[in-house]
């Protein structure tokens, strides 16, 4: 019983951390950040690189 009740709160904790946003920032040469871009986890099958919305 302890078995299950681990392997659910691990594949909730999982899903949970696979569902967050991932974000990457610009800066300038003074260090200001003055972009902020969000990369969305569809990966592309050939290149493997993750498409970005502006």
């Amino acid at each position: 019983m302890k078995k299950i009740i681990f392997l659910a709160f691990l594949l909730a904790f999982v899903l949970t951390i696979k569902g967050q946003q991932q974000l990457s920032y610009t800066y300038d040469a003074a260090g200001n950040r003055i972009g902020r871009t969000i990369v969305v986890g569809a990966h592309n099958i050939e290149g493997g690189s993750a498409t970005e919305l502006h």
